[in-house]
């Protein structure tokens, strides 16, 4: 079973990676979590910051997800510390 992580997404930093803030975490967890964590989306690979269509994709991430509670299905952390993982609105 996955860890999970449930919280409010409070900024988008670009087309794939987004801050979240801790509400809740799973208590199946096999990992600690902080209070804000980095989420890195699983599978997409958005334009990296003033690349082309970067400010287009990181519009729409926060058109979708600024300000909403999200539940993380947690894969991996990668190697800047980043959860990578599925998110979906609550």
């Amino acid at each position: 079973m996955a860890d999970v992580i449930f919280g409010n997404v409070s900024y988008v930093v670009d087309g794939d990676t987004l801050d979240i803030e801790n509400v809740a975490v799973s208590r199946h967890n096999n990992h600690d979590y902080s209070e804000e964590e980095r989420v890195r989306l699983s599978g997409c690979d958005a334009p990296e910051l003033g690349s082309r269509g970067a400010s287009t994709a990181r519009g729409r991430l926060e058109h979708r997800y600024l300000g909403q509670r999200v539940r993380v299905d947690v894969s991996a952390r990668d190697i800047y510390g980043r959860v990578i993982g599925h998110i979906t609105l609550e």
